[in-house]
């Protein structure tokens, strides 16, 4: 195999990259690189993960720097202690600028990227620590209320530095059988998919795909099969939203029940609903009804801890069983009893959920249109739209009303107040009308 100081120097320069360029995208000291190229150690195997994201090398440059080491499939000397390391520390600190900087530039995708690779090669950390899991499981249960509230943009900037501190704690972790391990692991496969799905929220969609993986990995690893279900029930569920194929949803969907067998979860009244949503989308109506009716009977089945978690995004409360319900009836065009569901869901909803509300109410927008009242329909979705705080008028919420525009036939979108739509679905997510 090609020696790593090689390898290292051979991969910055096919890609034109300066050691004060690579330096910036990794978050790795200039000078501690160029030692590298030269042979000259300096690098922990942390640093090199970031440098292979960053030099998008698929793992070669790690794989290098293990065998250049001596140390294949295990962490070397210079990681021992990492949380401790102010280099370390004061690495993970420029990444985490750098995710805010370019979120803030619309350019978050590389700073992102490498707390996301950083994460997933966590999972397979081998030193031992003194870390506590319940605080990050109290950590990740915050963020799961704070989803509903706060502003989309500043949930991420927050996540990536709690990740970016929670990657450091799974590198100290034993093995993968460790309790420690599978507790973090937990965590940040809660964390990493409310990272996801609020860059959803933005319409950030391509790095919500590769957020959704690193979470679906952190799931997978951390043995739960609780967890294991609910960010695929998640994902899929928002498959619907970020321009996947439905067949993507679907899929995950069934990954997810799965998973669960006959067992209820909360993810699994995710899953389904996500399902039937997807079978409405494709039109299969009577294979949508049936998943709906299927949902309210898993619904029954769910524990109470469950069903009445109103406050965090891990919960299935009544109010996401309508919402589903009604998302279903909508596409399907059974306009009456997606009313008789959108008055369940906004009765049962807090006022404080502004954006599920909003969605809710788009659906009976669309309602209006299907049977024939266009204006009315096109005002109360305009007025909708216009009523959400601009920081909550999120890709997801945006997305709903498109579909209220789509409903109008073509022939009648000159109508003023369709037009009224169109203007304000045409601006980014996140803005406001002049």
């Amino acid at each position: 195999m090609e020696d790593f100081g090689k390898m290292l120097h051979r991969l910055r320069e096919e890609r034109g990259i300066s050691l004060r360029k690579l330096a910036s995208l990794s978050g790795v000291d200039h000078s501690n690189i160029g030692r590298a190229e030269k042979g000259q150690g300096g690098l922990s195997e942390q640093s090199v993960t970031y440098l292979d994201s960053a030099l998008r090398a698929d793992g070669e440059l790690v794989e290098a720097y293990r065998a250049s080491s001596g140390h294949e499939g295990r962490r070397g000397p210079a990681q021992r202690g990492a949380r401790h390391d102010p280099e370390d520390l004061v690495r993970r600190r420029i990444l985490i600028q750098q995710a805010v900087t370019a979120l803030a530039a619309g350019t978050a995708g590389p700073a992102l990227n490498a707390i996301r690779h950083g994460l997933v090669s966590s999972v397979t950390g081998r030193e031992p620590g003194d870390l506590d899991v319940d605080e990050w499981e109290q950590i990740a249960h915050d963020y799961g209320v704070a989803y509903f509230t706060e502003q989309p943009a500043a949930l991420i900037r927050n996540l990536a530095a709690e990740l970016a501190d929670l990657q450091g704690e799974l590198n100290l972790v034993p093995d993968e059988e460790d309790i420690v391990h599978k507790g973090l692991s937990r965590s940040a496969a809660l964390l990493a998919a409310v990272m996801a799905m609020s860059l959803v929220n933005v319409g950030e969609f391509q790095q919500s795909r590769l957020w959704w993986r690193a979470a679906r990995q952190t799931a997978d690893a951390s043995r739960d099969p609780a967890v294991r279900i609910w960010v695929r029930g998640h994902d899929a569920m928002h498959a619907l939203y970020d321009h996947r194929p439905l067949r993507a949803a679907l899929a995950r969907a069934g990954e997810a029940l799965a998973i669960g067998g006959t067992t209820a979860y909360s993810g699994s009244g995710e899953a389904l609903g996500a399902q039937a949503q997807t079978l409405a989308l494709f039109g299969r109506a009577d294979e949508a009804r049936t998943a709906v009716s299927q949902l309210a009977d898993l619904y029954e089945r769910l524990p109470g801890d469950v069903t009445q978690d109103q406050g965090t995004i891990y919960g299935y409360p009544e109010t996401r069983m309508w919402h589903s319900t009604s998302y279903v009836h909508t596409y399907l065009g059974d306009t009456a009893p997606a009313r008789a569901a959108q008055e369940s869901a906004l009765t049962l909803y807090p006022i404080g959920r502004v954006r599920a509300r909003a969605q809710v109410q788009l659906h009976t927008a669309r309602c209006l249109v299907l049977d024939g009242h266009l204006d009315d329909g096109a005002n109360h979705a305009l007025a909708v739209i216009d009523a959400v705080p601009p920081e909550h008028r999120t890709a997801m919420v945006l997305g709903v009303g498109h579909k209220v525009y789509n409903a109008v036939p073509s022939s009648e979108r000159t109508r003023p107040t369709v037009a009224g739509l169109r203007e304000i679905l045409a601006l980014p997510a996140g803005t406001a009308a002049q």
